[in-house]
């Protein structure tokens, strides 16, 4: 059997199994939802280390444009919760909407998280979409033509790696439409954020957390050197 054809076997497998594959990716963010918590507390951490400046926006009196202005004021307060800050405080950057009656669109710091959350989500539906194939590549391991296949590209997850683009170029709607519906609303921080469970977690608790680490190590230095 040529590559193609291979390829296009494997294609095949993948979109007539939409939901074989929505249960995988479920799977996946369920094993893998400690890891997803530490990275998003963890770039949270990075926008709160040092303090940022905390912003207000006013409007420029202008009738044809509501964009306004965000103008300095102080810093951020730590005695926010983790939703809060994300959806209420500016980061400071403004990008075009190329839209009538709002030039520029004031940034906040939720925007800046769902750029990292859309390369998470997708990761973990590939993680899913993987986890389906090597299962069918497991089962089929009585096929010398296919063994051969996986052989030529060293390993199956090499195999994987290389239909990845086919997959999401050749795979029917039914299978796009299942995975956007189900999985795709994570990439908005405000619905990963409820998922993971951290929305009412305060500002200060995340540096808190640092800084009694580092406290304790210094105490125990201490005693230790007492003894």
């Amino acid at each position: 059997m040529s590559e193609k054809k291979y390829l296009e076997k494997y294609i095949d497998i993948i979109d007539s199994h939409s939901k074989d594959i929505i249960y995988e990716t479920r799977l996946q963010f369920m094993i893998q939802k400690p890891e997803i918590k530490e990275k998003v507390l963890s770039k949270i951490k990075d926008y709160i280390n040092p303090l940022p400046i905390h912003y207000e926006w006013n409007d420029d009196g202008c009738p044809y444009d509501i964009s306004g202005y965000i103008y300095q004021d102080g810093i951020i307060s730590l005695d926010q919760t983790i939703s809060h800050f994300l959806e209420e405080e500016f980061c400071g950057s403004k990008i075009p909407t190329y839209e009538s009656g709002m030039g520029f669109y004031h940034e906040r710091y939720s925007d800046l998280l769902d750029v990292e959350l859309c390369s998470i989500v997708i990761g973990v539906i590939c993680d899913g979409i993987k986890s389906l194939f090597l299962r069918s590549l497991i089962d089929n391991t009585d096929n010398d033509d296919m063994i051969e296949f996986v052989c030529k590209y060293n390993t199956a997850k090499d195999v994987f790696d290389k239909i990845l683009d086919e997959i999401f170029e050749e795979c029917g709607i039914e299978l796009i439409d299942d995975i956007e519906n189900e999985f795709f609303p994570l990439e908005g921080s405000e619905n990963m954020i409820e998922y993971l469970g951290i929305g009412d977690t305060k500002l200060y608790e995340l540096v808190e957390d640092e800084d009694t680490c580092q406290k304790k190590k210094i105490t125990r230095k201490r005693k230790k050197k007492l003894k």
